[in-house]
């Protein structure tokens, strides 16, 4: 089903998002999964320009599916950026959903916990995503669904377009519903919400079934980078690994991956980075969370933030 929405109707269109796929990241994505390193020689120079902690105690589980819930490969949009604030979507260590912004540069993390929600789940499935509205400034949550009954709560208006006149706290945001349209509750998993090239504004997500994201980001001369964890469990979890950026130029047609830096963890989760402040400012944000030393143990919550340079 495919539906053109405003923001304050957010329908799924998964068929859109297919179809936002080009036929160049496809390639892009297959020569990554397939051609580890190439023969070729990446020459693209990386600098860490930023480490700040976002919260000293966000949440690890133990599950079936791994420790981490708290950037997952399959999970879309916990770390945005919109205007001149980041934003990111976390379950703190009392488990409740939390949503953290800062002022780019370099301003200070400000969280808002929504208390009155609390993540019971050891399933790193149930993840959180956030959308940003750019036509009303809403800032919008999904979070804690495996296939089970939306959980979606949105802001005041103006939230993210005129953020230093917004309180930032949880009155900015809605009760938790189960539906974007009245009477159509909806189940999912992976939520995400998005805009398309005329601006249109979707909600989609798979509906009960599991799957990775390749996470993979172009520059402007279609330079490509990837950002994962460098250690796994059972093939499928990382446990205590390290951030590994890897890149690969168009002149090869993206064969000659190599590893261009590595942050060493030990860190439990899967690497998510920030498509929004790539595309504008040429700077990588990845989200990266500490391995607990036992099950359940809080552990920090951080950002890097890096350059990258074509020699």
């Amino acid at each position: 089903m495919q539906q053109k929405t405003t923001c304050e109707s957010l329908v799924a269109s998964r068929e859109s998002k297919r179809n936002h796929m080009t036929r160049k990241q496809n390639v892009i994505i297959t020569a990554c999964l397939l051609a580890c390193v190439g023969s070729g020689m990446t020459d693209i120079k990386v600098t860490k320009i930023g480490d700040t902690v976002v919260d000293t105690h966000a949440l690890t589980i133990k599950g079936g599916f791994g420790q981490a819930v708290n950037g997952c490969s399959f999970q879309q949009d916990a770390i945005v950026t919109h205007g001149q604030h980041q934003y990111v979507g976390y379950y703190d260590s009392s488990r409740y959903v939390c949503i953290a912004r800062r002022k780019l540069p370099s301003g200070k993390w400000e969280i808002v916990r929504l208390t009155d929600y609390h993540f019971k789940s050891n399933d790193s499935h149930n993840t959180i995503s956030i959308g940003i509205c750019p036509s009303n400034g809403t800032i919008h949550l999904a979070f804690d669904h495996h296939g089970h009954p939306l959980h979606y709560r949105v802001s005041r208006k103006g939230a993210a377009t005129k953020p230093e006149a917004a309180k930032w706290d949880a009155a900015l945001f809605s009760p938790v519903t189960s539906e974007l349209e009245k009477g159509k509750p909806i189940r999912l998993t992976y939520p995400r919400f998005w805009r398309d090239q005329e601006g249109t504004w979707h909600h989609n997500e798979l509906p009960g079934v599991a799957g990775t994201r390749a996470k993979i980001f172009l520059d402007k001369d279609d330079n490509a980078c990837a950002v994962y964890s460098d250690s796994w469990s059972r093939g499928l979890f990382a446990l205590k690994g390290g951030l590994c950026v890897m890149a690969a130029t168009p002149e090869s047609k993206w064969q000659d991956w190599r590893v261009i830096h590595v942050e060493e963890g030990p860190f439990v989760n899967e690497m998510l980075g920030d498509p929004y402040r790539w595309k504008t400012d040429g700077i990588l944000s990845i989200m990266v969370q500490g391995s607990p030393e036992k099950p359940h143990a809080a552990t920090p919550l951080r950002i890097l933030d890096f350059t990258l340079e074509r020699q």
